[in-house]
């Protein structure tokens, strides 16, 4: 009996506890922030909450007036130490250890209680946009006049060493409404990571451009920019500015005749605007009026069943516009080209059926000759590269191809029913990923031997009601106001403005919409959910402009992303939310979900063909990818295995290879993939400026001598044009090798691979990576410009073979007494002469603002392996190994690293997957 009371009493005791524990659940907490900021901004903070055991999701209510943010959530510890993680566009993320309190004044009151006031520090990047812009309207007055654009080469650009995307942050700020990415008056120019980071602000004053052009924040001109400027006016600007001087002027010009945003974006790509941008900008219309795509309306949803293939010559400019209105870029194997003639005006479409195995060949050409002398005859001026008349012909230009654009192009040829044969001897073909045929390019004689019947031309040309800046801004502010009535609705889920854990992806400012572009889509999503590309959550995917305009809302959960599907229908104007089979509109495609191959499967359903676009840089951007390769993946237009080796070879160029004055990179492509669209976005070459070319060779070719599994990527010509001469380097690379063996499904395989190389861009070591990659040179020769040019027309198929057989040699006997000390490692040459770029172990030349990972190369034909990673997981293992390598270090105790690419096991689970080296077009 007694025995049983002490048992009683236990569970009673037991129970009351029970019962305490159970109280403890329901505890309530809420903590008031108030957030202040460097500047006088009004921004909503994203913020992330942890305990011990890690995140917690909690309810948040945003008081703007008083700058006020109170979050609530529900604790079984509430006395227990947090930590709270402040995150806002262009500041500092500032974290703070905290402990919740009862009430001191209501002892009834059952919540606990924390405030916290915390001061934001802006960035480096951000300041200086803040800044500049706040100096250019002391000096313009833009804000009083609300017109005025700016060109930066902000973003990329490497700023105190990190990416500067916050410095277009500060100018939008500073310039409040006045600057917006849907008002197309800011425009980023492409550049190199290692580029200077400029700032010009453009204003018309009557008849005049008003420029004050930055370099950081330094104003280096003030001063006229219009075409109608003297020759002495000209020359001044030319002195201060120096190579920056006809790409800012062009630009200017160009928007202030009101030259379409598109055609504008396609000149900051390429570099500037010119004849030969403008041409290529009119064929994209061209081909799209008389050759569109075919598609199958019979399914009841049209079915594109043609793609566009380019075939060009670099160096006329046009290249570099197609590849941004066709979304045809090499990495998707779209765009081949290599000097196959002296006509860089030439250009091939190919219209492909991968059904029917039938295309249509079109080439056409820019007679800019005929097109000068029509100038000429009209106004009196002859025209002259780089100069004044130059602009004056690219304003005329550009109203006649706003008009019309087939008038200023001509048609060479027109050919119907191109055989599988015919095509892949132009394109070159590859079976199994190995490359079996080689490009031909645009080979005239054999195109003029075909024996096939002219093609015929359609006329399809823009329809639909002309559309306003504030009616395609209301699209993107609907869109987004439907996808938060739709995550309130089913999830209970409020979006709030400027969260950054919310994403946008969209192919607005892209694709078209009644003939017009779709940028000012981006200004009505910002105005509802403050997202836009500086804060790396409105997220354009590159898609040809023909193609339809849709948005995806996603939200970033602690182990999952919520996304809403939305389409825009032209003919009736209304938004529509794709749903599941049951109706639901909120649809999960984060991890989870793409190891289900059911979900998997309704997803794609859903989605449709963009899916894969979406899921891929959905669950990169996830992991906080940096700027730099986040753009590059928007630009290739899906994040695939492929296109990662061209972050790394692009670091290790302009590390291991620096340019001095004069000098220029090449890059001849033999192994043509998604990487190529990477080198084409971050090392600063393009077709269009005849410094990217793209030939596949036999795969025979491009097997590494060196590397066990390694492939010779390209070649990388680091050519002076003072001197004439040029250093040639062959890059070989060799995939690591992962364990996925716990991925069931090929998009699960890659979003776990993905994650893999965003760790390693950001010097990171995965724990399920078991051998490294593997980057290194091979052959480097100097070679002459006879030997430049035999190489980049294609070396009649063996160009590595070529650069092989190339005597070894040295600058001074290329240019026999010039100063410098050439030849040795690591020892930048005197200006004008090429600097010998650090070599075999050794960190010279290394440009500042750049932040690499690379210590030393293959010495000789050392044999190069791939050691097994320890794979802690927190970086401090090898990602990147080489054997025998020379004995220089870039930090005391830092490993032998080296990149390379993937082979064994992931080889193997991704050509199972079909998704070895990316090979995805959408």
């Amino acid at each position: 009996m007694q025995k049983n009371i002490v048992i009683l009493l236990f569970l009673v005791v037991f129970m009351a506890s029970m019962g305490a524990v159970s109280a403890e659940e329901n505890s309530t907490c809420e903590i008031g922030i108030k957030v202040n900021y460097e500047y006088q901004d009004q921004i909503n903070p994203t913020i992330e909450l942890a305990d011990p055991n890690g995140p917690i999701n909690y309810q948040k209510a945003f008081d703007p007036a008083a700058n006020i943010t109170k979050i609530t959530f529900r604790h079984p510890q509430p006395e227990t130490k947090f930590n709270i993680t402040i995150k806002a566009p262009g500041y500092q993320a500032k974290t703070q250890e905290l402990t919740l309190t009862k009430n001191p004044t209501d002892p009834n009151d059952p919540k606990y209680y924390a405030h916290l006031e915390i001061l934001m520090q802006a960035t480096e990047a951000y300041k200086i946009g803040r800044e500049v812009t706040k100096k250019a309207d002391q000096i313009l007055n833009f804000t009083k006049t609300g017109q005025v654009l700016v060109i930066t080469t902000a973003g990329i650009v490497k700023y105190k060493n990190s990416t500067s995307e916050d410095a277009i942050e500060g100018i939008l700020n500073e310039a409040k409404n006045i600057v917006s990415y849907g008002k197309g008056n800011l425009i980023v120019l492409k550049k190199t990571a290692i580029d200077p980071l400029i700032f010009a602000f453009v204003i018309r004053k009557g008849n005049d451009l008003i420029l004050a052009y930055y370099i950081n924040n330094t104003l280096i001109y003030h001063g006229t920019i219009s075409q109608n400027m003297t020759q002495g006016q000209w020359n001044n600007f030319t002195q201060k500015i120096g190579n920056d001087a006809f790409p800012i002027a062009s630009l200017a010009n160009a928007w202030a005749i009101g030259a379409p945003i598109d055609l504008l974006k396609q000149a900051a790509f390429h570099g500037h605007l010119c004849s030969g941008c403008i041409s290529g900008y009119a064929m994209s219309k061209t081909v799209y009026i008389y050759y569109p795509p075919i598609v199958d309306f019979s399914t009841g949803s049209p079915i594109e069943l043609t793609s566009y293939m380019t075939i060009g010559v670099p160096g006329g400019s046009d290249d570099d516009a197609l590849i941004l209105a066709l979304d045809t870029t090499p990495g998707k194997r779209s765009y081949m080209g290599y000097g196959t003639n002296n006509d860089t005006s030439l250009v091939g479409f190919i219209r492909w059926s991968s059904q029917a195995k039938k295309g249509t060949l079109i080439v056409m050409k820019f007679d800019e000759n005929a097109l000068k002398a029509t100038f000429k005859n009209e106004t009196g001026i002859t025209v002259v590269d780089d100069t004044l008349s130059e602009l004056k012909f690219n304003a005329w230009l550009v109203k006649k191809v706003t008009m019309d654009p087939t008038s200023v192009v001509t048609i060479v040829k027109e050919l119907e029913n191109l055989t599988e044969e015919q095509y892949y001897y132009l394109v070159g073909k590859e079976v199994n990923y190995a490359q079996v045929n080689e490009t031909h390019g645009l080979d005239v004689d054999y195109i003029n031997s075909l024996n096939l019947p002219m093609a015929t031309r359609a006329n399809n040309t823009p329809q639909g009601t002309t559309l306003g800046y504030e009616d395609l801004k209301k699209i993107g502010e609907d869109a987004a106001k439907l996808a938060k009535e739709i995550f309130m609705n089913e999830k209970g889920i409020n979006l709030q403005r400027d969260d950054l854990k919310i994403a946008v992806l969209t192919s607005a400012g892209y694709v078209y919409l009644n003939g017009q572009a779709t940028d000012p889509c981006y200004d009505g999503i910002f105005e509802v959910l403050g997202a836009r590309l500086s804060r790396k959550n409105l997220l354009p995917i590159h898609q040809p402009f023909y193609k339809p305009l849709w948005f995806t809302f996603t939200l970033k959960g602690y182990d999952t992303l919520y996304s809403v599907f939305i389409t825009y229908d032209p003919t009736t104007g209304q938004l529509i939310a794709k749903g599941s089979s049951n109706g639901t509109k909120v649809n999960d495609i984060g991890p989870k979900a793409l190891n289900d191959p059911v979900k998997d499967g309704e997803n794609a359903k859903i989605f449709g063909s963009v899916y894969f676009n979406i899921e891929s840089i959905a669950n990169a951007w996830k992991h906080d990818v940096p700027y730099d390769q986040l753009m590059a993946f928007l630009f290739h237009n899906h994040v695939c295995p492929g296109v990662q080796p061209g972050f790394f070879i692009t670091e290790y160029v302009l590390e291991k290879y620096p340019l001095t004055e004069g000098q220029k990179y090449l890059w001849f492509g033999t192994s043509i993939y998604c990487k190529d669209d990477a080198l084409l976005y971050l090392m600063g070459v393009t077709p269009g400026t005849g410094t990217y070319f793209a030939k596949r060779v036999l795969q025979q070719e491009i097997v590494s001598p060196m590397v066990p599994g390694g492939s010779e990527e390209g070649i990388l010509i680091i050519w002076d044009e003072i001197n004439n001469v040029g250093k040639a380097i062959s890059i070989t690379f060799k995939w690591p090798t992962f364990d996925l063996s716990d991925c069931k499904t090929r998009n699960a395989m890659f979003e776990k691979w993905a994650t893999a190389f965003i760790m390693l861009y950001k010097g990171e070591t995965p724990v399920y990576m078991s051998t490294p990659m593997i980057l290194t040179k091979e052959s480097e020769k100097w070679i002459t410009s006879e030997e430049m040019n035999y190489i980049v027309s294609g070396a009649a198929g063996s160009p590595l073979s070529f650069l092989r057989s190339i005597p070894d040699r040295q600058f001074s006997d290329l240019v026999p007494g010039t100063p410098g000390i050439p030849g040795v490692p690591g020892t930048p040459g005197v200006p004008g002469t090429p600097g010998t770029p650090g070599d075999s172990g050794t960190s010279g030349g290394v440009s500042p603002g750049f932040i690499g990972s690379f210590v030393g190369a293959v010495s000789g034909a050392a044999s190069v392996s791939a050691a097994a990673s320890p794979g802690s997981g927190s970086g401090q293992g090898k990602a990147y190994e080489v054997t025998r390598a020379s004995t220089g270090t870039k930090s005391a105790g830092a490993g032998w690293y080296i990149y390379g690419i993937i082979g064994g096991l992931i080889l193997v689970g991704l050509a199972a997957f079909g998704f070895l080296r990316g090979g995805f077009k959408t």
